[in-house]
């Protein structure tokens, strides 16, 4: 890729990339981040992938057109956003270090206290 098309990506874009190449899933987890992906589903007809709504909400965050962003009147959704963001950057530095064994969600209630699933790369490689 050049320089030139990285610099056309927006956010959500590299975003997108860098979880792509380490196979990372971009769904959001209704079950987990109901409120993140209610907002993903109203921002798209089809829904937002993870990385959209991540980079949306941190827009509105950034830069609010109105003096009170809808992001603020959704209880849940900071929280919904910055699980699922420090999730992608678990996995994304698990991947960077070679790391294929099991690791522990960061993703916030479900499951079992200790439930451990294999890192993504790992299970698409023995696919």
């Amino acid at each position: 890729m050049s320089k030139k098309q990285y610099d056309a990506l927006r956010a959500d874009g590299r975003l997108r990339q860098a979880l792509t190449a380490a196979h990372v899933p971009l769904d959001v987890d209704s079950t987990r981040q109901p409120v993140l992906a209610r907002f993903a589903q109203a921002q798209a007809p089809n829904g937002a992938d993870g990385p959209t709504a991540v980079s949306r909400v941190r827009n509105r965050l950034v830069h609010p057109k109105m003096p009170r962003d809808e992001v603020h009147g959704l209880t849940g959704l900071l929280t919904d956003t910055w699980l699922l963001t420090r999730h992608y950057l678990n996995l994304l530095i698990l991947k960077w270090l070679g790391y294929s064994g099991s690791y522990q969600t960061v993703l916030g209630p479900g499951g079992w206290a200790g439930d451990t699933h294999p890192v993504p790369w790992a299970v698409k490689a023995t696919s």
